[in-house]
């Protein structure tokens, strides 16, 4: 499951990487390409920036979500009985 999103993030930022660098080349070719180009690599870094913090707290939170599942004192199907009971 972890790898699932793992492999979903770096389809992420690799999406992101390939759409900068196409933007790159296509304002490169235009007249104004080096100040636009500049503006889009600003940009790129801020998004890439903003990327590798949602993928830090995304890890963050599936540790904790792991340690939570796999804790011993914790049982999940405990849980669902006592819930199943109640309504009995």
């Amino acid at each position: 499951m972890v790898s699932f999103w793992w492999g979903g993030m770096v389809i992420a930022i690799i999406a992101v990487t390939f759409s900068g660098i196409v933007q790159i080349i296509k304002v490169s070719k235009t007249a104004s390409g080096s100040k636009k180009l500049l503006e889009r690599i600003d940009s790129l870094e801020t998004d890439l920036g903003e990327s590798e913090q949602l993928l830090e707290d995304a890890v963050a939170r599936i540790e904790v979500l792991e340690r939570i599942v796999t804790d011993d004192k914790y049982s999940l199907g405990k849980e669902i009985d006592n819930l199943a009971g109640g309504r009995g």
